[in-house]
């Protein structure tokens, strides 16, 4: 498929009473590096990918547009639009052998970047983006909406229009940071200084304060200190919880305090308030020619982060289903590290509508290829047919000199061979060019919307290729057989009489 692995690995809801399919409808479930060791050891996989898909809005920027009033007049409008998008989180175990094959601007990452975004052709003109662009996306937890920024590394089409329009890739490390799913922390600026005109920071977690301990470059502490010039340019934050399996959790920040010219906090500030700007993972805070950035931190993504689910890749696609089996044997109804039941699920599980679609195309195509045979065969004995009624004088002839009905049938089946073997070679010349021009220029093209393909394809093999012309010749020659018998019915007599 290109946008997915043959066989994912997600967790089952035991309240559903039916299995999801799609990876991306699937409840999230905690990363184990077991698991996913375990599913590398695997004999004929070649690549186990953890994957994180998160609904979200992307916002364009603001643009011109001209449009025209019932007046007939026009007039210019400033526009901004918004897309539904579903955002996949993935790392640099990821294989983007398909994307990049389809690469039309930019360029995609070698590693996974935080902030980095690829999305599709589609995507970028609906939302006015090129490559370079900073894009602001919008997701929604529980308990909050959170924005945030990316920024645009390569931009692709697929031809597959209904995925061009709906998944866009970026780090697997950030998605998880801002979707809310992964215990995390965030840092939050109050706009009010203290009454002693220093800075109030206040960390912020997805679960209440008492149940969280924090700790500011290693004195524990309540989520909120206070920070002033000549304090520590770099501070560690560093946020704990207990899980509900009792396992301690952990997430860290780190704040780095950037300012110029600046003396005092206050020195930013107007009736003890301060205008601050979230960019780039940066709070900002300027007045007076002065200037606080805060910039802000995040590691990695760990053990227990929350995941979509797990895209196992394999050396062998045809061996899919029974690897498939072997898995769910291992897998299913087995609870993981985390109590957690997981499924195991093909793309032609997941894509049915669409392999039952290909099925159909190649059930056409053995219908073409068997009523070309039979033209090809009803072709080739008419012709010889005739090269024997129009020789019918020379039968008779050979006839009376003693040549027997084999022998002479031999040799209207030879010069019928030649015929064949002659509009074999003009036709390979001609099959192999069309070939060559598609394969280089997509001469033929094709609806995307209708068969996930922008042209069609071709997959050149010399071996196919000299198969079907030994079978075409061998099909034809036997076919020859049948019409040539009509030689035995030939009377010398009559035969030299007919010229």
């Amino acid at each position: 498929m290109g946008f997915t692995a043959p066989i994912f690995v997600s967790k089952i809801n035991p309240d559903q009473g039916e299995l999801k399919i799609r990876i991306f409808e699937s409840e999230p479930i905690p990363y184990s590096e077991a698991m996913a060791t375990t599913l590398r050891n695997e004999e004929g996989v070649n690549a186990v990918s953890p994957v994180l898909y998160r609904p979200t809005i992307l916002q364009s920027k603001k643009f011109e547009d001209k449009i025209t009033l019932a007046s007939g007049k026009d007039t210019t409008v400033i526009r901004q639009e918004i897309a539904g998008v579903l955002m996949k989180g993935v790392d640099e175990t990821y294989n983007w052998s398909f994307i990049q094959q389809h690469v039309i601007a930019g360029e995609v990452p070698k590693h996974a970047e935080k902030k980095a975004l690829v999305l599709s052709e589609t995507v970028a003109n609906n939302l006015n983006y090129k490559v370079g662009d900073t894009v602001l996306a919008s997701f929604f937890t529980s308990n909050r909406a959170v924005k945030r920024d990316f920024v645009v590394k390569a931009i692709f089409n697929s031809g597959f229009g209904d995925y061009d329009q709906q998944l866009v890739f970026t780090s697997l490390n950030y998605l998880q940071e801002v979707s809310g799913l992964d215990f995390e922390v965030r840092l939050e600026v109050s706009p009010m200084l203290n009454a002693d005109g220093s800075l109030q920071l206040e960390a912020v977690t997805n679960k209440a304060d008492d149940a969280v301990q924090f700790n500011w470059n290693g004195m524990t502490g309540s989520s909120k200190i206070s920070w002033e010039v000549g304090g520590p340019r770099e501070v560690e934050l560093i946020a704990r919880t207990q899980n509900e399996q009792g396992e301690i959790e952990s997430d860290t920040l780190l704040l780095t305090f950037d300012m110029t010219a600046l003396n005092r906090v206050s020195e930013l500030s107007r009736n003890a308030e301060i205008d601050i700007q979230f960019e780039n993972n940066s709070f900002k805070i300027s007045g007076q020619n002065k200037s606080l950035t805060i910039r802000c931190d995040n590691p990695s993504y760990k053990e227990g982060a929350y995941i979509s689910g797990y895209e196992i890749g394999l050396t062998d696609f045809s061996n899919l289903e029974g690897k498939a089996e072997q898995l769910r044997n291992q897998l299913q109804l087995k609870p993981d590290k985390y109590g957690n039941l997981v499924q195991v699920t093909t793309v032609k599980e997941a894509e049915s509508d669409l392999f039952a679609w290909l099925d159909f195309l190649d059930v056409n195509v053995y219908i073409i290829i068997t009523l070309m045979l039979l033209i090809g065969v009803i072709n080739v004995g008419s012709a010889i047919l005739v090269i024997i009624v129009v020789r019918t004088n020379f039968v008779g002839i050979m006839k009376a000199m003693g040549a027997s009905n084999w022998s002479i049938r031999k040799v209207f089946v030879y010069e019928a061979g030649f015929l064949i073997v002659k509009g074999l070679i003009l036709g390979n010349l001609l099959g192999i060019g069309l070939c060559y021009l598609q394969m280089k220029w997509k001469v033929f093209s094709l609806d995307p919307s209708v068969y996930y393909l922008d042209a069609i394809p071709i997959h050149f093999s010399w071996m196919n290729l000299l198969l079907i012309n030994f079978l075409t010749i061998v099909v034809c020659l036997l076919a020859l057989v049948i019409p040539s018998i009509v030689v035995t019915r030939i009377t010398p007599i009559k035969s030299i009489r007919f010229n």
